[in-house]
């Protein structure tokens, strides 16, 4: 008996010691944790379901995002054309996103601890399998306050933008404060700063308009973003870029633009964004894996051809192609209507064309 007993002791502690050092090994081959060992998978093929929005919501440890939620179905025009895709990923109960049990059936979750947490694009990745193939997407973040028919809204605004041409179209803008709703004209994208590895945008406010604008320059805003649900096909979200922030809003500008997607200026408000959040857990402040984030820009700028490939991890290539840019627009072309040269990191305003006279 004391012979089984210490055997069995004996292949307990092997098999403790084996998977710790697997781990370390795995743990330092995949980038220090920084990346996922399962393999990710591309969004299915859906038959389109016409006049119907999905809603993305990437919610970290936010308790404001039930009130977000409740504000989408509450507002809405056609509340029942509306299905909502949350990664919540949390710490406690209270943090969940759960409300409006009347609208269960349109409301689907990706629950990963707050520890799995990756950054904005790992959980708008999750968030994107969530499609099922409604009309339109709608990305923003977790803690917005809605108009009543913004859902209508949506759809004009892409209606009109589609109009001049081609259906690939993205209204896209920072979301305005809840004082700038009162204000006559819409938050535009109009320029960037070099003050990060790469450029981040800024935001110009734009005039009164019967419909979308092209926007000054070819930028999105990753906090409100709306276009065809079936641009998932050719531009899926890249599970690879850990910890990314700053870069994040750049790349997917990139990739969009390259694919054939042309940028609008919203002449409707429909939400405002709650930019302070006072008091409120933040993923930087729970998270500081620097290395991770530094691959990461490594990666996004392999992708814009601005560093060759030897100067990354092997294992921070997977996919590149396949998360990477289009063909129907070359990246030099997009920097150059970007207002950006990313050789000297200057960058030229467009904000000034805003009020000029058509």
């Amino acid at each position: 008996m004391e012979r089984i007993i210490i055997v069995l002791i004996v292949i307990v502690w092997f098999g403790f010691v084996l998977t710790v050092c697997l781990d370390n090994h795995l743990r330092e081959h995949f980038g220090g944790g920084c990346m996922d060992l399962v393999p990710f998978t591309r969004v299915k093929k859906y038959p389109m379901k016409p006049n119907s929005i999905f809603v993305s919501i990437a919610s970290y440890r936010d308790r404001e995002c039930k009130k977000t939620i409740h504000d989408i179905f509450s507002k809405a025009a056609n509340p029942f054309s509306v299905f909502v895709g949350v990664c919540e990923q949390n710490k406690t109960k209270k943090e969940g996103c759960g409300c409006c049990p009347q609208y269960d059936s349109q409301i689907r979750v990706k629950r990963l601890s707050y520890k799995e947490a990756k950054g904005p694009t790992f959980a708008r990745y999750w968030c994107s399998l969530l499609w099922e193939g409604e009309e339109l997407y709608l990305q923003i973040d977790s803690h917005m306050a809605f108009v009543p028919d913004w859902d209508v809204k949506c759809f004009q605004m892409v209606q009109q933008a589609a109009q001049n041409g081609n259906s690939r179209v993205v209204v896209t803008a920072y979301p305005p404060t809840p004082d700038q709703m009162k204000l006559k004209g819409a938050p535009a994208m109009c320029n960037a700063k070099y003050n990060q590895p790469l450029p981040s945008f800024a935001a110009g406010w734009a005039p009164v308009a019967e419909s979308p604008a092209p926007a000054p320059r070819p930028f999105v805003a990753a906090g409100l973003m709306l276009l065809p649900g079936s641009f998932l096909y050719s531009v899926p979200f890249d599970p690879y870029l850990p910890h990314l922030f700053q870069g994040e809003e750049i790349l997917l500008s990139a990739r969009l633009w390259t694919h054939g997607y042309d940028m609008y200026t919203p002449n409707q408000k429909i939400c405002s964004h709650d930019y302070g959040r006072k008091g409120e857990p933040k993923f930087w402040d729970d998270h500081k894996e620097a290395e991770c984030r530094a691959n990461a820009v490594k990666r996004a700028k392999i992708i814009l051809g601005l560093i060759p490939k030897k100067s990354i991890l092997p294992d921070f290539l997977i996919d590149t192609a396949l998360y990477g840019l289009g063909t129907d627009r070359t990246i030099e072309a997009f920097w150059k209507k970007a207002g950006i040269d990313p050789v000297a990191k200057k960058v030229t305003s467009s904000c000034h064309e805003l009020y000029k006279k058509k």
